[in-house]
């Protein structure tokens, strides 16, 4: 996961885009990853991050 967000990061575009992340609260760390990544992170890449209430699966 953080090799391919840091992937998305890396794309040179002629255009704005948006990610859109979504965290099911699942135990493997995610949200822990995700949100160093987006804090350490300049980029011109619009980010949505979003989290669920509950794990899902």
């Amino acid at each position: 996961m953080k090799q391919a967000i840091q992937s998305i990061f890396m794309q040179k575009t002629n255009f704005l885009f948006e990610l859109i992340i979504g965290n099911d609260r699942s135990i493997d760390n995610t949200e822990k990853v995700i949100t160093n990544l987006i804090s350490k992170t300049q980029t011109d890449v619009e980010i949505t991050y979003y989290i669920t209430t509950r794990m899902l699966a």
